[in-house]
C-alpha cells in the first residue's frame, strides 16, 4: 500500500514540476524581453547624446540580465555602460565596466563584442593620452574584428588608430589607417563614418600644407553631412 502511494505521489508531482519549469521559462523570457527593451532604449538615448539617461536604461537592462544569468547580454550591456561613462569623461568607471564586459565576452566566446569592447578600452586610453596602451588594444581589436568579419568595428578601430598616429606626429601612418577605414565605410555605405574620416584626412593634408587637397576633402565631408543630415 505504501509503495502504491509513493508511486501515485510521484506521478502527481510530475505535472506540477513541468508546470513549475514552464513558469520559470516564462519568467525568464519576460525578464529577457524587458532587459532587451531597456538596452535598446539606452542605445537610442546614447545615439542622441543623452548619456546620463542612457546609463539609467543600461543599468535597468543589466539588472534583468543578471537575474536570469544571461551572460551574453550582460556583457553587451556592461560594454555599453563603459561607452557611456567614456562619453561623459568618467574614464575609471568606463574601464571598470569594459573590463567586466570583456571577462564575460571571453566566457561566452562572444568574439564580435570582444573586439568592440577592446576598441572601447583603447579609446579610453587614447583620451588619457596613453597612446602605447591604446594602440595595443586597437591592434588586438583589429585582429578579432577581421577574424569575425565585423567591418564596422574594424573601420572604427582603424580610424581611431589613425587619430593616434596623427597625434604622435606620424601623418603618413595616420593617412594609411584613415584610407583603410574610408574604404570599409564606403563599401558599407556608412555615410557618417565616411564623412568623419574624410574630415580627418583633410586635416592631415592641411597639416602637410597641401591646402587645396585638404579643402577638397573637407568639402566632400561637408556635402555628405548636408545630404544625410549628419552631425559629425
Amino acid at each position: 500500500m505504501l509503495s502504491y502511494l509513493r508511486v501515485l505521489g510521484s506521478a502527481l508531482l510530475r505535472p506540477l514540476r513541468a508546470i513549475h519549469r514552464f513558469v520559470k521559462f516564462l519568467i525568464k523570457q519576460e525578464y529577457q524581453a524587458d532587459g532587451v527593451r531597456h538596452l535598446n532604449q539606452g542605445l537610442d538615448l546614447y545615439n542622441q547624446g543623452l548619456y546620463h539617461d542612457a546609463l539609467k536604461q543600461f543599468s535597468q537592462a543589466l539588472s534583468y540580465f543578471q537575474r536570469i544569468k544571461d551572460l551574453k547580454n550582460e556583457g553587451t550591456t556592461l560594454s555599453n555602460i563603459g561607452g557611456a561613462y567614456r562619453s561623459i569623461g568618467q574614464y575609471s568607471n568606463a574601464l571598470d565596466n569594459y573590463q567586466k564586459a570583456l571577462s564575460l565576452h571571453l566566457e561566452v566566446m562572444d568574439r564580435k563584442m570582444e573586439g568592440k569592447t577592446l576598441c572601447g578600452i583603447g579609446a579610453v586610453y587614447s583620451l588619457l593620452g596613453q597612446y602605447s596602451e591604446a594602440l595595443q588594444y586597437y591592434n588586438h581589436s583589429l585582429i578579432i574584428s577581421r577574424e569575425v568579419g565585423h567591418l564596422s568595428n574594424e573601420a572604427a578601430t582603424l580610424s581611431n588608430t589613425g587619430l593616434i598616429y596623427e597625434r604622435l606626429g606620424k601623418p603618413q601612418k595616420a593617412l594609411e589607417k584613415y584610407q583603410e577605414a574610408l574604404k570599409i565605410y564606403r563599401s558599407q555605405n556608412h555615410r557618417n563614418g565616411e564623412a568623419s574620416v574624410l574630415n580627418n584626412i583633410g586635416q592631415i593634408y592641411n597639416e602637410l600644407s597641401q591646402y587645396t587637397k585638404a579643402l577638397e576633402l573637407h568639402h566632400q565631408s561637408l556635402n555628405i553631412q548636408i545630404e544625410n543630415n549628419l552631425d559629425v
